[in-house]
């Protein structure tokens, strides 16, 4: 790639031209001063600066993005992008502002043209926070489309002592939520010796219980506002941001959409989801494909549905029920099963919504809901049929986590042990 030095820099010709013949004319500043002060800007930056046209090409950085990717000499101008940063995240991040841009969003996106990133170098020895704002082009008069991305700026934060210094404050916080069960359960036991002890007077009895009671209640409060304010602290940290559940869904559809054998649907209204959306859209794109390799069913619907303070993000699809110990076993099922297995239809329908959750030890809390539908006649005669909810079935729901944990390294012994 064809390079020029100014201002003390090596920059793209391509960006340089871009610079001196089209942004600066106008504008009353001069190209030589414009080079030496953004010369200047660069070098006292504590973060690493790259800009990158569409096809991740570099054409200027500063030193500090150098020391940031720890490399010895330089990047180069010309060289991809994506030799050195983790492909992924960027990717994303440019596929998120390319959608948004498309569909005339950013002129009214609280954060414009820009949307931050967690990504990594490509050895995964540094973990860096970014931020990328895209470069657009305004179409001509004749052309009435959404600006043309050019390409982008990324600026780069090293995100490993905020994240080891986020593990610090997750063991005092821990060791400080632990200290509340001693006196917690010490109060308990009292409770129930006293209720054992029959020779205190049943006015003093009720008082002293009461009082017990209360004590715990307030202790138990205590221990679940520490812990939530400790989940908040870990969530918070992360980087994340609003995005709309039908953006989050149309990246899962661009995702999906390449060289893939099965489709992806919107359905439902849209919600607002605070999360990272690239691990979102990462996870959703696995367990599609999961589901995919396990049935070979070739349609799936997404959708959002709020739920207090929880937004559930469900896959859906239509096929023959995996919980094969559910059906009746009779000759004729028995027969159609083994034959034409997808043929043969329960009258029931199955969905499982899990959530994990951080629990206040530093471990995961999985749960598992069971939600069904069953097809009755709609007419007396029985020649129609609807579907209608009915009711949660524990013993399902109990399997599906059985299986979970098989999946997840449980042994069976164990599995049926832990939920019996």
């Amino acid at each position: 790639m064809d390079r020029k030095t100014v201002g003390g820099m090596s920059v793209a010709a391509v960006l340089h031209d871009f610079v001196v013949e089209e942004a600066l004319p106008g504008t009353g500043i001069g190209a030589e001063a414009f080079w030496n002060g953004l010369a200047a800007i660069l070098r006292d930056l504590h973060e690493g600066v790259l800009v990158c046209n569409a096809q991740h090409q570099i054409l200027l950085y500063n030193q500090t993005a150098v020391d940031l990717l720890q490399l010895t000499g330089t990047l180069g101008l010309g060289r991809s992008l994506l030799h050195f940063l983790a492909a992924e995240p960027v990717i994303h991040t440019l596929e998120r502002l390319t959608l948004r841009v498309r569909e005339g969003r950013h002129l009214h996106h609280e954060h414009g043209t820009t949307a931050q990133f967690v990504g990594g170098t490509k050895d995964g020895g540094v973990l860096l926070g970014g931020r990328m704002s895209v470069i657009l082009q305004e179409p001509d008069g004749t052309d009435e489309g959404p600006p043309a991305i050019t390409g982008y700026v990324i600026t780069l934060a090293d995100a490993t002592r905020e994240l080891a210094a986020l593990g610090q404050r997750d063991a005092l916080l821990r060791e400080a939520t632990e200290s509340f069960r001693s006196p917690i359960a010490n109060l308990r036991a009292v409770v129930e010796t006293m209720a054992d002890s029959p020779e205190l007077g049943a006015e003093d009895r009720a008082a002293f219980e009461q009082a017990m009671q209360e004590s715990c209640n307030a202790l138990s409060d205590k221990l679940e506002r520490v812990a939530g304010e400790y989940r908040n602290i870990i969530t918070g940290s992360w980087p994340m941001s609003d995005i709309h559940s039908a953006n989050l869904i149309n990246l899962v559809r661009h995702r999906t959409g390449s060289g893939r054998s099965y489709t992806v649907t919107p359905t439902g209204l849209p919600q607002w989801v605070h999360a990272d959306s690239f691990s979102v859209v990462v996870l959703l794109d696995y367990l599609i494909e999961y589901v995919y390799a396990l049935t070979a069913i070739g349609a799936y619907d997404l959708s959002a549905t709020s739920e207090g303070k929880w937004v559930y993000l469900d896959i859906e699809w239509q096929g023959h029920r995996q919980l094969k110990d559910k059906l009746p076993q009779d000759v004729v099922r028995a027969a159609l099963g083994k034959v034409f297995d997808s043929l043969y239809s329960t009258g029931e329908r199955d969905k499982f919504r899990t959530r994990l959750e951080r629990n206040a030890n530093g471990g995961t809390d999985i749960f598992v809901t069971h939600r069904g539908m069953e097809e009755v006649y709609s007419s007396a005669r029985r020649d129609s049929t609807v579907w209608q909810p009915r009711a949660r079935d524990p013993e399902l729901e109990a399997e599906f986590m059985r299986r979970m944990m098989v999946k997840l390294g449980v042994s069976q012994e164990q599995a049926k042990a832990a939920l019996a």
